[in-house]
């Protein structure tokens, strides 16, 4: 007889990457594109940003420089303007 509390729990997996090999995958960054918020860059500081994101069962935490994202929210509206493409949290330290 196996008890409920003796399966092991779903193991949670979680990866760290640069904003510039997580646009390397279009799955991602399509998602990217739908769920991030350029609202955080309402202020240029120094250091990375890092913005998080859940895919395909996998938590991505996401890295870049001021410049890379202000480059892939620019990214982002031209994509949005383009009906033919189709198609969280946000942190910074």
């Amino acid at each position: 007889m196996i008890f409920a509390s003796e399966h092991p729990a779903k193991k949670e997996f979680s990866v760290t990457i640069s904003l510039e090999k997580a646009l390397e995958c279009k799955a991602l960054s399509s998602e990217m594109v739908k769920h991030l918020n350029p609202g955080i860059l309402s202020e240029e500081k120094p250091g990375s940003y890092y913005a998080t994101i859940r895919f395909r069962n996998i938590t991505y935490v996401i890295y870049g420089k001021y410049q890379e994202w202000a480059s892939f929210f620019n990214m982002k509206k031209w994509r949005q303007a383009k009906p033919i493409l189709g198609n969280r949290a946000f942190s910074t330290n």
